[in-house]
């Protein structure tokens, strides 16, 4: 073929630009000339200057990039042309038609400049090609091109016509709908619709949200049709996730609200498909009263009178509250239906016109051509002639065809591969259930449309059959294993996923087919097994290719409501006089769904290494014969475990006995008894009664080397009687005890241990003396050592390679040894979490089965193993020994709980008093200081002159700093050098020493945080110049070196001397070197606390000189901790902390629960909100991963709580199986974190709201928050699009009305905005005030066994430490209680201190307000202003005035006169009595009583 030329426009034209003269507008005259410009006749005027056939091409303003509207148009005859458009007269060569339909649409992207109007240059225009054609072809394409266009324009006056018949028919039957003359029922927008909202746009910096989507993201452009089915641009479910944009249901109206076009036309549309759109657009979902398309239809009939109310801002835009407020005409139902069958059928001229018009383009017929050759090949080659299916009923049917013939594709890819017929048929059935969602409307679409989605939504399971649902899951299960492992699919397991996918479409058959037989699935028709083996590439491929085509799928779907009704009606029919049955769902076939997949996941091979239905003689019954559903076989042939499968819906321990029974038969046979496992597919629980072992739940079938191991150790094992314990690894005796006494606990079956044993006096060396005499006695092959830090992992192993060099180790942390040859992994728990998933052997399979490992040793055991990290303990069956010096008792976070034991009752003990009192750890001795600063804050008035002018210069401009400065703050970000020094200085001359005296001893410095810590190591370096820069060290998780730096400290005669530390050092290492401690900020935790005091305990030989062994070490303490834990001996209860995640699911559940009571039901609003809010959650719960260890260890509920029914009522113990094993394994979402806090926030005051309870400080944090915003609205255009919100949220007004729902329109409006606000910062101020020890005293150590504790204390020490306490302020200040605060004190001393019980054993019936004030005594000038009239009154003498002072003095101190006697005793009797005082002015003396009863009176009761 000859190759095609072109040639240039200034080569093929005369260019008559230089011949262009523009008129402006006022100077135009009036005449019978077009006036042309860019895009066409501009005007017309009354001369010309152009005569001749020419071809105009826009300059500028034209319409470049348009598909639909031309850059050049022909002009013929007489004409005017301004300087907008090039000027173009072809020469003879070429055919001025021609020229101009290659120009028309011509691609100028890269020609065109100019920032705001486009502008095609001459000098561009110049270079612009065209295809070089002899005339007599280009006029032969010109006759083509007229004659689609005469078409085309045909068809448009056509479509115009039925239009206006549209318009007629509405008014024939409805008559105007703005003024509605026929006096139909109205209601407003807003009344009839079910909601309303906008859409969003996701953000364009992040490409990823546009990165392959398939969600159509409909803008003002794509609004050029009634039907939307499609986009121009389109976003995926990311995008979707991280902006306001929101998937809008099928059959929604669309309408466009802001954009140029509404200058001319109303663009609103329906759409078939789920879309999402931007902020230009409004979205309307019509409740019952109207139809989708009649209230679409009856906005463009009010097209004019909604475009005369259009207002230009920024762009032309609809007054969105206006339109909610217009009043639609509601006829009644069927007389809309009625005129949207009329519709239907003009709908259908429309098709069929336009179908005419695209037939006759020259480009379609080619197609055609191409097509039918292509049909042509394919018949030649006989692959039209398929043979017979299971399936071929259907796909002789049109409406069954789509999803039958991939039914009977799948059918005869058994052919190729049991694999590739796997996969098939999952797509079948995908396609199977797409179908009957497009047809029935019963069913409600899920959030999600994947297959999974739809089979779980509460409609679906609903509809189909019950015995079908686990056929489904079935088939979908089985796809993904041929797919996502390295498992081979067995053809009879494909066969099986073949019949599942056949009762299925044999059950739509039933319900909308036209001719329904009970039909048998046909083994014979299946082609022989084909026994190609397909590549995990290859069969990824396929899937990839299969889930391809869903997007074609999706835009195929036609959701046409009236054979939707139709098809729905005949299944109701067909349901009533047909009948159905499934195939009859056996045992053996529920065992083949549940547990043949679970058997292949764990490497075994059914028919080779396990066998079913496998018969066994000696059975308790008349035959004496019976089957075990399972056995699996060990290499040499004899029986490893034998497995019992019950239905899924029965308990497992049903099974135990006759699962018994078998394994006596087998071991009768074999002289081998297998291990028994009974399962209902859910639940697994394992019976070693070979070794006596109790019954326990497992997470999975275990494999065949594991198995082996189990039964080997049956003979290797020797039993853990007189033992050989090294002295190498434990030589004291204590040691020696606790490894005795956790073999005798292996020994008797216990499969939890708890060693309590105080740090430093060898927690780790027991462990591994255990491992030692474990391995010497087979007992264990596998261990795993877990830790929470990364320190103690290292530490750990380090400890174990020194003292067992024959241990083969790996820490996954570094990556450095395989730890499929090690004997003993290390790791930290996230670690492991991610590491039982992801670890494959070399041969591909998961190393970290559930019985890999023999014994799992968890260090520091009182943290860390609580909530998701208990996941690795469920999923791994091994015996658990957990470690602490300080076992927790919380409500939560119970360490006795975790381990099965009894409270308080470990499995060894040995503690910290008992091992200083044998010598192996050692004491200390307590400095606890009281400082003014740490103490009291810093008071401006109390300052220096010099302070005050210091203080003013730092915080003048600071409008967050008050004159006085609280204690709290110290050290949290005001660091006062004075204060820092002192400690240091103290330490320094204090503290113990080395070398003679002359060197500190290795010394721990405690800080509040980084800063602190940061503030302290540059005070030191100032202070102590002669100390190097090595002598003191900075250790915390803000420092890169950090773990370098533990090491060169734990070295004896390295540096650092000094570690000043936040949480690095608090917990887990051990340097015996310690001398000296100091607790420069406060602990609460009792556990934290006392591993803190075990940093110093260990011993160290020879530490100050020759013969000369550490015996003792110094705790500085500036921040009363051992004051608080000597009233406190158990500490505060730091609970449990929920995730983000949790909070709230949590939040969202008890707002459905509350949602569910009748007067909320009641109201259509709240059940549509309650609706949406479950859907949210049980799509959370959708998302999670079937396949994940953790998601299995809760499987029951969580397939439970993805059908709607579970939610339907939310009971107590529904709720309480939420918040166990649903919302704690909910994955957290990707979206802003700040957007998410907002979310919890706001669904907490809902949650208030309707539970009645206190709102005012998340209200206030709402009202912050929009404040804060409202000052940046005109910076941040999103914010100021909310500016009507955030005006509400301000008022009282809106707080006094709102409920729920406005708290929901709220959230939704406000929280893509918090990322916005900048972040709260703290500034770091360092000051200079002198400090000074207020109270210094020496004590000896708290004792640190479990202790009663003391109540009396308690209440003394809290009540002195919360003096700012309203209640006990009032109190002090001599105001009377109100009702509320005399509660709150009874509150805090029968609740939150202790019992009613105790505070009656100890203080008897002292009313609380008299108890209170006798602690905390009362304020010196209140108790002056009590007796300022006595005071003040100038006819009192001397005596009177001193025996009032005394009065005021003693009640300050004692908080009242409770007895009158106490004014006989000292030091009032010195004075003498108040008669003889007051003997002349006995008025005074009554008056003087009377407020000494008022000030008791004020303390008891309430007003």
């Amino acid at each position: 073929m000859e190759k095609l030329k072109y040639t240039r426009v200034e080569e093929c034209c005369e260019i008559l630009d230089s011949m262009r003269i523009p008129i402006t507008a006022s100077d135009r005259k009036e005449g019978k000339y077009p006036y042309y410009g860019a895009n066409g006749i501009q005007d017309y005027v009354n001369d010309y200057i152009f005569d001749d056939e020419l071809v105009l091409l826009a300059e500028d303003g034209g319409n470049f990039g348009s598909k639909e509207k031309p850059i050049a148009y022909r002009v013929s005859g007489k004409c005017w042309v301004n300087n907008h458009a090039h000027v173009l007269k072809p020469k003879e060569e070429i055919d001025v038609d021609y020229l101009c339909y290659s120009l028309m649409f011509y691609k100028v992207d890269g020609m065109i400049n100019g920032a705001t109007r486009k502008k095609l240059t001459q000098t561009a225009m110049k270079k612009m090609k065209i295809p070089l054609r002899n005339i007599v072809e280009q006029k032969k394409i010109v006759q083509q091109l007229n004659k689609i266009i005469e078409i085309r324009e045909k068809a448009k006056k056509e479509l115009n016509l039925l239009d206006n018949l549209i318009q007629a028919r509405f008014v024939e039957l409805f008559g105007d709908a703005v003024y509605n003359d026929k006096k139909w029922e109205t209601d407003t927008v807003k009344n009839l619709c079910k909601e309303i909202y906008g859409g969003g746009t996701p953000s364009k910096a992040h490409p990823e949200y546009y990165k392959d989507g398939d969600i159509p993201w409909v803008s003002a452009k794509d609004m050029k049709t009634d039907v939307l089915k499609d986009s121009q641009i389109k976003i995926n479910q990311l995008g979707v996730d991280n902006s306001t944009a929101r998937l809008v249901p099928v059959n929604s109206v669309i309408m466009v609200i802001r954009s140029g076009i509404l200058k001319h036309t109303l663009p609103v549309a329906v759409n078939k498909v789920p879309i999402t759109v931007n902020q230009d657009l409004k979205v309307f979902i019509p409740g019952e009263r109207i139809l989708t398309r009649f209230l679409a239809v009856q906005f463009k009939m009010q097209e004019k009178d909604i475009l005369s109310g259009v207002r230009a801002v920024t762009a032309d835009n609809i007054e969105f509250n206006s339109l909610k407020q217009r009043r639609m005409i509601v006829p009644p139902i069927d007389l809309q239906q009625k005129y949207l069958m009329f519709l239907e059928r003009i709908d259908k001229s429309k098709f069929v016109i336009h179908k005419f018009s695209i037939l006759h383009h020259p480009q379609y017929k080619e197609y055609n051509k191409t097509k039918t050759k292509y049909q042509r090949i394919r018949k030649n080659k006989g692959e039209g002639n398929h043979m017979q299916t299971n399936f071929d009923f259907l796909v002789q049917t049109d409406r069954f065809k789509d999803f039958a013939m991939q039914a009977a594709e799948a059918e005869r890819s058994i052919a190729i591969s049991p694999s590739t017929a796997a996969i098939l048929s999952r797509r079948a059935l995908e396609l199977a259930v797409r179908w009957v969602y497009v047809h029935d409307d019963a069913l409600t679409m899920p959030y999600r449309d994947n297959i999974s989605s739809l089979i779980h939504e509460y409609s679906f399971r609903k509809l189909i059959q019950p015995k079908l649902f686990d056929m489904l899951k079935y088939t979908i299960k089985l796809g993904n294993v041929a797919v996502h492992t390295n498992t081979n699919v067995k053809h009879d397991a494909a066969v099986l996923s073949l019949r599942c996918v056949f009762q299925f479409c044999k059950w739509i058959d039933y319900c909308y087919g036209e001719n329904y037989i009970n039909r048998h699935y046909d083994m014979s028709l299946l082609p022989d097994a084909g026994k190609e083996k397909k590549t995990q590439e290859e069969l990824e491929n396929l899937q990839k290719e299969l889930s391809g085509k869903d997007q074609k799928l999706e835009e195929a779907i036609k959701e046409n409501e009236k054979l939707r009704e139709q098809m729905t009606k005949l299944r109701k029919e067909n349901e009533t006089g047909r009948s159905y049955e499934v195939d009859k769902d056996t045992e053996a076939e529920t065992r083949r769904k549940y547990i043949d997949l679970d058997l292949a996941e764990a490497g075994w091979t059914i028919g080779k290494d396990c066998l079913t239905e496998v018969p066994v003689t000696g059975m308790p019954n008349s035959t004496g014969k019976g089957y075990a559903d399972y056995v699996l076989y060990s290499n040499n042939g004899k029986p490893l475990a034998v497995i019992e499968a019950k239905r899924s819906s029965v308990d497992p321990m049903k099974g135990s006995h006759q699962a018994k029974l078998y394994a006596d038969c087998l071991e009768n046979q074999y002289q081998q008894r297998p291990i028994i496992f009974i399962t209902n597919g859910f639940e697994m629980q394992i019976i070693d009664d070979a070794q006596d072992d109790p019954q326990r739940v497992v997470s999975g079938i275990f494999t065949k080397e594991d198995l082996q191991r189990m039964v080997d150790q049956r003979t290797s094992k020797k039993p853990l009687i007189h033992l050989e314990i090294q002295d190498k690894i434990t030589n004291r005796p204590y040691q020696k005890e606790a490894v005795t006494v956790l073999c005798e606990s292996i020994m008797n079956h216990h499969r939890k241990l708890l060693l309590v044993q105080a740090t430093g006096s060898g927690k780790t060396r027991v462990s591994i003396s255990l491992v030692d005499v474990l391995r010497r006695h087979n007992y264990v092959k596998n261990i795993l050592f877990l830790a929470d830090r990364k320190a103690l992992v290292s530490q750990a192993k380090k400890s174990y390679n020194n003292l067992l060099p024959d241990l083969t180790v790996c820490n996954l942390l570094e990556n450095k040894e395989d730890p499929e040859s090690s004997r003993m992994i290390f790791s930290t728990y996230p670690t492991m979490l991610h590491a039982i998933d992801d670890t494959k052997r070399k041969d591909g399979k998961k190393l970290f089965t559930p019985a890999h490992f023999d014994l799992i040793i968890v260090d520091e055991s009182h943290r860390s193993i609580y909530k998701k990290y208990q996941e690795i303990f469920r999923y791994f069956d091994a015996v658990l020994l957990g470690m602490t010096a300080t076992p927790k008792e919380e409500i939560g976070r119970n360490t006795y709980e975790i381990f099965d034991l009894e409270q308080n009752v470990p499995t060894y003990a040995y503690e910290l008093d008992e091992a200083v009192k044998e010598g192996y750890l050692v004491d200390y001795r307590t400095r606890e200081y009281k400082t003014k600063i740490m103490e009291e804050g810093i008071h401006y008035d109390q300052l220096s002159e010099e302070e005050k002018e210091a203080f003013d210069d730092e915080f003048d401009d600071d409008e967050n700093v008050e004159k006085d400065i609280p204690n709290t703050a110290v050290n949290r970000w005001l660091f006062n050098k004075d204060t820092i020094d002192l400690v240091l200085i103290n330490l320094m001359r204090e503290g113990l020493k080395v070398e003679g005296g002359d060197k500190l001893g290795k010394t721990i410095i405690f800080a509040r945080n980084s800063k602190h810590a940061k503030a302290i190591v540059e005070r030191f370096q100032k202070l102590f110049p002669e100390k190097g820069s090595h002598f003191i060290k900075q250790i915390d998780y803000s420092i890169k070196e950090s773990e370098h730096l533990i090491e060169q400290f734990e070295e004896k005669d390295k540096m650092p001397q000094i570690a000043v530390s936040v949480d690095m050092l608090d917990t887990g290492i051990d340097v015996p070197e310690i001398l000296n401690l100091v607790f420069f900020k406060k602990v609460r935790s009792y556990a934290k606390f006392c591993q803190m005091i075990g940093r110093g305990t260990r011993l160290c030989k020879d530490l100050l000189g020759p013969g000369m062994d550490k015996e003792k070490f110094l705790i500085f303490d500036y921040c009363n901790n051992f004051e608080y834990f000597r009233v406190n001996p158990h500490g505060k209860d730091s609970g449990f902390v929920e995730t983000l995640s949790e909070k709230i699911f949590l939040c969202k559940a008890r707002i459905a629960r509350e949602l569910q009571d009748t007067d909320y039901q009641k109201d259509e609003d709240f059940r549509e909100y309650r609706n949406t809010l479950v859907k949210e959650l049980i799509q959370a719960i959708s998302d999670l991963n079937n396949e994940s260890f953790i998601v299995k260890h809760h499987l029951k509920y969580v397939l439970r709580y993805r059908e709607q029914k579970s939610w339907d009522i939310l009971e107590t113990e529904a709720m309480a199986d939420l918040k166990k094993h649903i919302a704690p394994i909910i994955e957290a979402e990707k979206e802003n974190e700040l957007a998410r806090r907002f979310d919890y926030l706001m669904y907490s005051i809902e949650l208030a709201m309707l539970e009645r309870k206190n709102l005012s400080k998340n209200i206030g944090a709402v009202v912050g928050i929009a404040e804060k915003l409202s000052l940046m609205q005109d910076s941040v255009p999103q914010i100021k699009e909310q500016k009507y919100i955030l005006d509400k949220v301000q008022t009282n007004e809106f707080w006094e009305k709102a409920f729920i729902l406005e708290m929901d329109v709220v959230r939704e409006a406000l929280r893509d905005l918090i990322q916005f606000l900048p972040k709260k910062t703290q500034r770091i101020v360092y000051t200079d005030f002198a400090d000074q020890v207020i109270e210094y005293q020496e004590n000896t150590p708290i004792e640190m066994g479990n202790r009663l504790e003391n109540y009396r204390k308690k209440v003394e020490f809290y009540l002195k430490e919360h003096q700012d306490n309203m209640a006990v302020r009032k109190l002090r200040n001599n105001q009377p209680l109100q009702k509320s605060d005399m509660q709150e004190l009874e509150k805090i001393l029968w609740q939150e201190l202790g019992s009613k019980e105790d505070y009656t054993k100890e203080y008897g019936d002292t009313p609380v307000g008299i108890l209170v004030r006798k602690i905390t005594g009362m304020d010196q000038q209140a108790a002056n202003e009590a007796f300022n009239e006595f005071l003040n009154e100038e006819k009192l003498n001397a005596d009177q005035i001193r025996f009032v002072r005394l009065i005021v003095d003693y009640i300050s101190v004692n908080g009242m006169i409770e007895d009158r006697r106490v004014m006989m005793d000292e030091p009032f009797r010195s004075v003498g009595s108040i008669g003889q005082i007051f003997e002349n002015d006995m008025d005074i003396a009554m008056k003087i009583m009377t407020v000494i009863d008022q000030i008791k009176q004020n303390a008891e009761v309430t007003v």
